[in-house]
């Protein structure tokens, strides 16, 4: 939101796909995909329904602000190839 000059909040959480994402349809004649789908495809055809309107924004975003410590929680602020390879990264996998 920051970018369009508006004030940032914190996201709601979004639906995980990981399930949509896996699904090969490859010799799958047995699905009528149009319908198998609709829910999604109802939502991308009416995509005006998800415009985000906002506050303009005011300045910058301190480090303290309810957003950032959001976002600090939940983001690595700084990749190094290093850090990439850390112990830490690695047994997550």
């Amino acid at each position: 939101m920051r970018q369009f000059g508006l004030r940032q909040i914190i996201p709601n959480d979004i639906p995980i796909l990981d399930q949509l994402h896996d699904i090969n349809i490859k010799g799958r004649t047995d699905i009528f995909w149009p319908h198998h789908h609709h829910h999604w495809i109802a939502k991308w055809n009416h995509w005006n329904d998800y415009i985000v309107y906002g506050e303009m924004g005011q300045g910058l975003l301190h480090e303290n602000s309810e957003y950032m410590q959001w976002y600090i929680r939940r983001t690595r602020r700084y990749i190094s190839r290093e850090r990439a390879l850390s112990i830490e990264v690695v047994s997550l996998i």
